[in-house]
Parts: structure tokens; C-alpha cells; sequence
């Protein structure tokens, strides 16, 4: 990974072990609870600041394109994951006021879904 991208997730991480300047906006915070029973905010901040994103994979950084004020160039940094046998995706940015917010927090669309399956019939053997 990127040294300038290693150093935002560290910045980022550290927000989240002091549990303050992280906000996990609605559908993240839904997700989250959805796809890896992390049911609620101080959870997920927990699960992000004790390394639960395991195999960090750094997929793109992009402009916001749902920025309510498009003047402002907010930036959103987006990773991949691994937690036991799901491939997770998280994406977050900084606002205006210096707080992060984690946009996404969900299943990767390019998880094996046929492996998935397998997996889990498997385990129910």
C-alpha cells in the first residue's frame, strides 16, 4: 500500500480507537450490523481500531459524487477486507470539519459468491 495511503488509514484508525471525530453514517451503520453483526457505532469503531479489517486492500480514491455541496472536493478513500470467510468493503473521508465519516461498510461486490456457498454448506455439514 501507498505510504500516503497507509498514513491516511492510520489517521483514520487512531479516530476510531479514541471513539471520537468518527461518524458511521445510516446505511453503514445498517450494513455493518447486516453483513457483520456489528450492531452498533461504538462496534464498528471497535472492530476497525482492534484490526478486524484484516488484509487491508487499497481499491481507489475518488471524489465524493453524492457531495451535497460539489464545490467542496471531498475526497473518499476505499478499502478491501477480510473478516473470517467474508470479503468486506469499507469506504470513509474526511469532512469540511475535520471529522471522518465511514460511507460504506458492507460486502465487496467482487466477493466469490459461488465460494461463499460452498463455504457455507460446508460448515453446516
Amino acid at each position: 500500500m501507498d505510504k500516503v495511503i497507509e498514513k491516511i488509514f492510520q489517521e483514520f484508525k487512531n479516530e476510531c480507537k479514541k471513539k471520537k471525530n468518527v461518524i458511521v453514517m445510516k446505511q453503514a451503520k445498517k450494513d455493518a450490523n447486516d453483513f457483520f453483526n456489528l450492531s452498533n457505532a461504538q462496534h464498528v469503531l471497535n472492530f476497525i481500531a482492534n484490526d478486524g479489517l484484516e488484509n487491508l486492500y487499497f481499491l481507489n480514491k475518488k471524489r465524493w459524487e453524492n457531495n451535497p455541496k460539489p464545490k467542496n472536493k471531498i475526497m473518499i478513500y476505499a478499502f478491501e477486507f477480510t473478516t473470517g470467510m467474508k470479503l468486506g468493503y469499507i469506504a470513509f473521508f474526511m469532512n469540511l470539519a475535520g471529522k471522518w465519516l465511514i460511507k460504506s461498510f458492507h460486502l465487496s461486490e467482487r466477493r466469490s459468491k459461488v465460494l461463499e456457498e460452498a463455504l457455507v454448506k460446508a460448515l453446516k455439514k
